[in-house]
């Protein structure tokens, strides 16, 4: 029987086939858009749940390698600040995995509509989101067997970042070399993700009381990790149902610090490319040394937590993710719940529903 572990085990050889296949799958845009492509001065990524935690960890690198300001909004801000006039020479990215989000669909029509250039990415040509779409790039996840994904957390953000990359070499912003020196990184990360895979499975009793004793568990990072802290909180309400949030290193620290305490675990991933590590060294010392409840992972030392080898520099995002994926599914397992069974959601769909 297949298991989430299963997937997150899937995706070193998911994210090197999206590798194997690039620039080719990006053709739809290149093409699509052809000189156009060279007067764009905004990304505009809009998505919602894992498809806006993923445009959220690609943003800083998309917009690195780009050379263009890259915005993410929820498709509800999108429809908010629509009224006030869209940008003519954005490139509006609507991320949905299944392609069956409502109002992502609805805000990619009106951007149609008013003329802007738009496109898609999901997981196949059939989905109804890329059939309504002038141009569509399919992520490259496949058919995902649970609806906690988390293949499609990290193909998407890959996705993102690849076409960040292609726009960055035909502007002329990027070098051939620069280009292909960050996709050495990127299938480096794909590589190492295994090795993070297996080495945070193995080393989960170490922080696996702390885990279950919390009342609430809080992801936080900086760059693209406070994209994956995002989707570790989204994780870990979905399969262990543990109250969680995900926090920017910054933010955490303002505010927030304030109710820190016995009843949280704060976990601050770090991948060497953080600007102020010592800030999050620091947070994760006060709440070990105070409440018991401080876990450092990553690029980190050893005796705040779980120290990994991080390789993948600005695409740490694709190692990192496998930390909070395989803390959630084993946090999941510790505390005997059964996410493989069949999951009966007519009664919530008799209130709402958010895909059709």
């Amino acid at each position: 029987m297949t298991t989430i572990l299963d997937c997150i085990q899937r995706i070193p050889e998911i994210c090197e086939k999206i590798l194997d296949s690039y620039p080719a799958f990006l053709a739809p845009v290149t093409e699509g858009l052809g000189e156009e492509l060279g007067r764009i001065d905004e990304l505009v990524f809009v998505g919602s749940g894992t498809s806006d935690t993923s445009a959220r960890t690609s943003q800083p690198i998309v917009g690195k390698v780009s050379g263009l300001r890259t915005t993410v909004l929820w498709p509800s801000e999108l429809e908010r600040i629509s009224s006030y006039g869209m940008n003519p020479r954005g490139l509006y990215i609507f991320t949905s995995q299944t392609g069956t989000s409502k109002l992502t669909a609805a805000m990619m029509a009106k951007v149609q509509e008013a003329g802007c250039h738009a496109m898609s990415i999901t997981e196949s040509e059939g989905t109804p989101l890329a059939k309504a779409s002038r141009i569509h790039v399919v992520m490259g996840c496949g058919q995902e067997e649970f609806l906690m994904r988390t293949i499609g957390y990290v193909s998407s953000a890959l996705v993102h970042c690849l076409l960040g990359l292609q726009i960055g070499l035909r502007r002329g912003y990027l070098s051939q070399e620069e280009h292909d020196a960050y996709l050495a990184k990127a299938r480096g990360a794909a590589q190492n993700r295994r090795l993070v895979t297996e080495q945070i499975k193995t080393r989960f009793p170490e922080i696996r009381d702390q885990l279950k004793r919390a009342q609430e568990v809080i992801f936080t990072g900086n760059g693209s990790l406070y994209g994956v802290s995002l989707e570790g909180a989204v994780k870990f309400w979905e399969m262990p149902q543990k109250p969680c949030i995900g926090l920017e290193l910054e933010e955490g620290l303002h505010g927030p610090n304030f109710g820190y305490g016995e009843h949280q675990c704060v976990i601050y991933l770090a991948d060497g490319m953080e600007p102020d590590k010592a800030k999050g060294l620091s947070l994760v010392r006060y709440m070990k040394d105070v409440f018991g409840m401080g876990i450092a992972i990553g690029d980190v030392p050893e005796e705040l937590g779980i120290a990994l080898p991080v390789k993948g520099g600005e695409f740490s995002f694709i190692e990192m993710s496998a930390v909070v994926q395989v803390l959630a599914y084993e946090l999941t397992r510790a505390i005997g719940r059964d996410v493989s069974r069949p999951i009966d959601h007519s009664v919530m769909n008799s209130y709402f529903t958010t895909h059709g």
